[in-house]
């Protein structure tokens, strides 16, 4: 299971709530263009979503992750603005870090909050260009 939050509340601090919801749009369709057949991607809450990957070995994990991660790093570009978020990610598998749905979402989140804390240099940040103009804002 990937558990994928995405920077969007910066977003909507900056251009609004209809911008945000074009976003996650943009993001859904991203994630899904990913799925490989028996995957499942669900929006989990405004600005996190769910991918639970089917038949993929813990080997294969981080390179399915990193296609995830570049998906996400990729601009968005908005009503002719280029909007930049780098989105985290929280990977968990079943059964060793959990046998509940509860259980295996809360370690994902977990592991998605450690990889966005792990991040403190620019790149952890979210970029908005606006012209020539940037705004970094770092994840709450």
């Amino acid at each position: 299971m990937m558990f994928v939050g995405v920077l969007l509340v910066a977003f909507g601090a900056v251009y609004g709530a209809v911008v945000v919801e074009r976003v996650a749009k943009h993001v859904s369709a991203r994630l899904k263009n990913l799925l490989r057949e028996g995957n499942l991607l669900a929006r989990f809450g405004g600005d996190e979503f769910v991918v639970l990957l089917k038949g993929v070995s813990r080997r294969e994990v981080a390179g399915v992750a990193a296609r995830y991660r570049a998906a996400l790093e990729a601009p968005f570009v908005i009503d002719g603005r280029e909007l930049r978020g780098v989105g985290s990610l929280g990977t968990v598998s079943y059964p060793e870090q959990g046998h509940k749905v509860d259980e295996l979402l809360r370690s994902a989140d977990a592991a998605m909050c450690w990889e966005n804390a792990a991040r403190h240099s620019v790149e952890g940040q979210l970029v908005v260009a606006r012209g020539e103009e940037q705004l970094l804002a770092r994840p709450a």
